[in-house]
């Protein structure tokens, strides 16, 4: 389930990624260009606004895949002069990684449904659930 206003986020940041590639593959011989797609990163965006103490805020990003900003830009740099994109970190790669096979995985078993049953026999038969 996408946030609101997801959509808008998601589509600006494929474009600016998208822009950030075909200018490093244009200026690859005279510059280094890097499209930098982070996962999470801990920074006080998450906190500013929603009235949390810092106790909350550490306890919220905890996950295993939050980085701090050192890590994440140490991973970016590392990068940089040799991909044209890249997700700052393992770690990142890994979350990018799911996202991408699980949004494929998902919409393949929504074809193999519809494909399988037909469109109509499909929502008669969720209807009769």
């Amino acid at each position: 389930m996408n946030p609101p206003l997801g959509q808008l986020y998601s589509s600006t940041k494929a474009m600016v990624s998208n822009w950030g590639e075909a200018i490093h593959y244009e200026v690859d011989e005279k510059i280094d260009v890097l499209a930098w797609n982070p996962a999470g990163i801990k920074t006080k965006i998450f906190t500013e606004g929603k009235n949390m103490t810092q106790q909350e805020y550490d306890k919220s990003s905890q996950s295993c895949t939050f980085l701090t900003p050192e890590q994440s830009v140490k991973g970016m740099l590392a990068d940089l002069g040799r991909t044209a994109v890249s997700s700052g970190h393992i770690k990142h790669e890994f979350v990018a990684w799911n996202i991408q096979f699980w949004n494929a995985y998902a919409w393949e078993c929504c074809c193999l449904k519809f494909s399988k049953h037909g469109t109509k026999k499909f929502i008669e038969t969720e209807k009769n659930k």
